[in-house]
């Protein structure tokens, strides 16, 4: 009874299992649970809106907007598409400098996160103006000339590869 009855069920795994993930020796219920992880993922990503409502919570310039706008920005990088990744950390980069120039976070808490996820969206897409004012305002936290004058380099990249980014 129950030997014959698991053959059972692994047979009718294996012929709902993609077939492009049988030949990688993946175990079928991966398989089928990436699969659905995908197409849920497909279906809830809502990117642009998304990235407007994280937008008009930071732009509230509040300290709870300002958090709020972490977390959505924070959210939509974790489980956006590569296209939006880019804008929603370099968000979550200035919503952190801003916490830690305008809302008391202490600086040296708000520098480290905003360059961490400043760095992020630029590896994302290393040419985004965003990214760069992001990684500007981020060192600019810093407060130390070097770090000053490297902010001062980004801001002078972004526009120089984005002339009408003003």
């Amino acid at each position: 009874g129950f030997l014959r009855e698991r053959k059972k069920r692994a047979e009718a795994v294996r012929l709902t299992a993609p077939e492009s993930r049988r030949g990688l020796g993946m175990n079928d219920w991966l398989a089928l649970d990436i699969e659905r992880k995908q197409r849920s993922d497909d279906a809830s990503d809502d990117g642009p809106e998304a990235l407007a409502e994280a937008q008009r919570a930071f732009d509230r310039y509040e300290a709870a907007s300002n958090t709020l706008a972490r977390e959505l920005f924070a959210r939509i990088a974790s489980r956006s598409k590569t296209a939006h990744r880019a804008s929603a950390l370099a968000g979550l980069a200035l919503a952190w400098a801003q916490s830690g120039i305008l809302f008391g976070e202490p600086k040296s808490r708000a520098f480290v996160q905003a360059l961490s996820a400043a760095k992020a969206a630029l590896m994302a897409d290393p040419k985004s103006a965003l990214g760069r004012l992001a990684m500007a305002r981020a060192l600019s936290l810093g407060g130390s000339a070097p770090d000053l004058e490297e902010a001062r380099r980004e801001i002078a990249l972004a526009l120089q590869w984005h002339p009408d980014s003003t």
